[in-house]
């Protein structure tokens, strides 16, 4: 288990003046649970700095570096593998180009694949109820991620807010949290792959994760 507590603490109706002291007295948070956690992919910290080649955020050609590092994309077994190396803090299409360059202004804008992440996750018992899988993203160029459970579409998260950060060499944009919901029946007992596909485009058109979360209820 990670580190860190998911989620955000909002306190509404709190209004502060120059004239005044106020009194907050006790504040208490109870972060949200949907359910039992299953696993889990990271720290909570609001930033990617954990994670594999993060430390070199600002290589202006690191988004072609996953390519290299990764050749048959990223395998992730929970409970074996570390995400401190063996899951690159980029999650962008896989450049196929090896003569691409990052470009002034642009970054690494040339195009790649669709690329997935598979998850291995193995269960004791076949699970019944409502499966979540949570998302803390960091880092947006892509509008898009699809998942797939055993084989099957388990949902897509839509709509996201770019920021940027990707083309701009950084490790840490907007923070926000995002779910999926699938009916925890698409799950085995024993051997589980779960995929995280970003979808082709241009390689700085990725996410950024802050962390991952399964828990079902």
């Amino acid at each position: 288990m990670a580190d860190g507590v998911l989620g955000e603490f909002v306190v509404p109706d709190i209004k502060i003046n120059a004239a005044n002291d106020i009194e907050l007295n006790e504040l208490v948070w109870k972060p949200l649970r949907y359910g039992e956690q299953l696993w889990d992919i990271g720290i909570p910290n609001r930033t990617a700095t954990e994670f594999f080649m993060a430390d070199n955020f600002r290589d202006t050609e690191i988004s072609y570096k996953y390519a290299e590092l990764f050749p048959d994309d990223i395998t992730y077994v929970i409970g074996e593998s570390d995400f401190r190396k063996d899951w690159f803090f980029q999650h962008v299409p896989h450049n196929e180009d090896p003569e691409a360059k990052s470009r002034p202004f642009f970054g690494a804008s040339s195009p790649g694949r669709a690329t997935p992440y598979t998850i291995i996750f193995n269960l004791d018992e076949k699970p019944q109820g409502t499966a979540v899988l949570r998302f803390a993203i960091c880092g947006t160029g892509a509008r898009s991620l699809d998942v797939t459970v055993n084989g099957k579409n388990a949902g897509s998260l839509r709509n996201l807010p770019g920021d940027g950060v990707i083309t701009r060499h950084g490790i840490q944009g907007i923070w926000y949290e995002r779910k999926i919901e699938f009916d925890a029946s698409m799950m085995n007992k024993g051997r589980n792959e779960l995929i995280l596909t970003i979808p082709a485009g241009n390689v700085n058109n990725g996410l950024v994760y802050d962390y991952i979360r399964m828990e079902i209820y």
